[in-house]
């Protein structure tokens, strides 16, 4: 069993793909391992955002705070508070604070070497 609370984790600023004003939390997955899964816990201030990009697989994000703007290829979708969404694998995608408060969503992808 693997518990924890998510304060106890790191929040390691993220720059990859012109990422701004965001940090991420590994809670599972980066240095204790889960067999399939990593789950990441994905902070951005107001008008931050994860930067354009794609990877072979897929992410399962769900919004705890705020409201994004979420960009997969051509579709754009705006995911509040208690929203998810499926982003597919292989397809350009980025994430964006578009509210007034912070963005907070968990997202999990399985885990990959």
């Amino acid at each position: 069993m693997i518990t924890g609370h998510y304060t106890d984790v790191e929040a390691v600023p993220q720059t990859k793909y012109g990422t701004q004003k965001t940090v991420m939390r590994w809670l599972i997955g980066e240095n204790n391992s889960a067999p399939n899964f990593a789950m990441r816990l994905v902070t951005i201030e107001p008008g931050g955002f994860v930067g354009m990009h794609d990877h072979p697989y897929e992410h399962e994000v769900f919004v705890l705070k705020g409201t994004a703007r979420v960009t997969e290829g051509d579709e754009v979708a705006e995911v509040r508070e208690g929203g998810f969404v499926f982003v597919t694998p292989g397809i350009t995608h980025g994430f964006e604070n578009i509210g007034d408060d912070i963005l907070e969503f968990i997202c999990c992808i399985p885990n990959t070497d």
